[in-house]
Order: C-alpha cells, then sequence, then structure tokens
C-alpha cells in the first residue's frame, strides 16, 4: 500500500526513534522498560503519531498527547487529547480534535510476580469531524492478568469491553476485546512486545477479527522511552473499518520517578 498522506510528523518521529535506539549503551545492561509494562502504575508524559491505513483509500493520521498521574504505586488515572487528520484519497481531508480518553485504574499485587488490574477508560465524542473518530460516547471497562516468571519475560492477559452511551439512538458500539501478550526485555533496554488482539462485535452478530500488533523500543535513560510499533487485520471481517486496515507508529515518553 502507499503512504501518501503519511503525514511529516510521523516520520519525523520514526526517524527519531531509530536513531536514538543506536544511542550508547554502555552500562546499561539491566535497563527495563516500565512505560510499555502493562502492571507499572507511574506518572508520565507522552507524544505518539500513530497513522492507520483504512479501507477504500481512507486514512487517519493521529497526534496523541497522553499524561498519567499515578495518586499511589497502586492508583493511577489518564488523559489522551488526539488531533487528527482524516480523509480519503482523492477526496478532502479533514483536521481536527478526535476522541478524547479519560479513564483509571487499580493494581492489586497478588504476589512478587502476578498483579491484576482493573480500571475504565471513557472515550468520549469530542470529534469536530465524523470522519476523525467515533460519533458515540463510549465507557470501556477492563480487567488484566499480568504474570512476570523471570527478569525478561512478561506475560498478560486482558479483557475489555466497549459500550456507547448517552445518545437516544440505537446501541452502535458493543465491542469485545481480548487480549493475550507478551513482552521480552533484551540487554541494554531493548525491548520486544507482542500483542495479538481479537475483537467481537456483539451489535453485528459476533463479527470477529484478529489484528496483530508487535512493538520495538529502547530505554534511552531511566526516565525516557522510545519505541516503534505496526500491525494490522490478519483473519476475520468486521463493519468497523479501523479492525480492518494497519498500523504505524512511533512514540517518546518521559516517565516521573
Amino acid at each position: 500500500m502507499k503512504l501518501p498522506h503519511l503525514d511529516a510528523s510521523a516520520a519525523l518521529l520514526g526517524v527519531l526513534a531509530l536513531a536514538l535506539t543506536g544511542y550508547a549503551a554502555a552500562g546499561q545492561e539491566d535497563w527495563q522498560t516500565k512505560g510499555s509494562d502493562p502492571s507499572e502504575i507511574i506518572s508520565r508524559l507522552e507524544l505518539r503519531n500513530e497513522y492507520l491505513s483504512l479501507p477504500d483509500g481512507k486514512y487517519l493520521d493521529q497526534v496523541y498527547l497522553r499524561g498519567d498521574y499515578a495518586a499511589t504505586e497502586n492508583i493511577g488515572f489518564r488523559l489522551d487529547i488526539p488531533l487528527v487528520n482524516g480523509g480519503q484519497e482523492d477526496f478532502a481531508n479533514h483536521f481536527g480534535m478526535g476522541n478524547l480518553i479519560v479513564g483509571g485504574r487499580g493494581k492489586i499485587e497478588i504476589n512478587e510476580q502476578l498483579s491484576w488490574l482493573v480500571g475504565t477508560n471513557f472515550a468520549f465524542a469530542t470529534t469536530s469531524s465524523p470522519q476523525l473518530g467515533s460519533a458515540w460516547n463510549q465507557i470501556i471497562p477492563g480487567t488484566y492478568l499480568v504474570w512476570k516468571p523471570t527478569q525478561q519475560w512478561l506475560l498478560a492477559v486482558g479483557y475489555e469491553y466497549a459500550a456507547s452511551f448517552g445518545s437516544s439512538e440505537e446501541e452502535k458500539i458493543g465491542e469485545s476485546l481480548f487480549r493475550p501478550g507478551a513482552l521480552y526485555h533484551m540487554p541494554y533496554g531493548f525491548w520486544l512486545w507482542l500483542d495479538p488482539k481479537i475483537y467481537v462485535n456483539h451489535v453485528q452478530n459476533g463479527e470477529t477479527s484478529l489484528v496483530l500488533e508487535g512493538e520495538f523500543g529502547k530505554v534511552l535513560t531511566p526516565t525516557l522511552e522510545v519505541w516503534l510499533r505496526g500491525g494490522g487485520n490478519v483473519a476475520g471481517e468486521t463493519s468497523r473499518e479501523e479492525r480492518l486496515g494497519w498500523k504505524a507508529e512511533a512514540g517518546i515518553r518521559y516517565l516521573f520517578e
């Protein structure tokens, strides 16, 4: 597929992330990512650029500014502010606000290796154009179990349910997400994260789709991380276009310790 609408900021972030992964790593053999560890609740500022290529030549080029606040070691809150450029090949594009996300989660440490997390996100219909995101408010409760059998490996399994609310119209969103995953810590602060996602659309007779994503990242300092992520639909059909395309993402985050 062509990338005619890939924004310059996406390319810049990608080049930046790739360049930073070559940062000298002497004495950093034991560094490990915290920002991509789903069991870590930590205050952060994060900037990422996500490009979605959708069916029929449609696309979304999204820049997210995310902030997390860790009230305690086990309770955290988040806010995601997206700016989106979207449209379709040979047609006018649109630029504006996407779906604002607000959420919180809590963690119970069962033992040193096993953690259980429960939380809820709200995605609000703040889009300035229908082409830039969902037109319905959503509540998205979820739960994750994270197991760290060794210092190098992290295994996680999660479930989320997204439901639309606050509209007098017939329900438009009712979707389950099953999310198993595995993260491997490599020497010198590098990591690999395999992140398959299984979506089940309950509004459309249980339509199921499998999206496979992978992430490669680098810890630059104890408080600074960069990463690249990509993937797309590998099986299944659904009426939700965002589950049928592919994505490319690059990001940088600062962790407050």
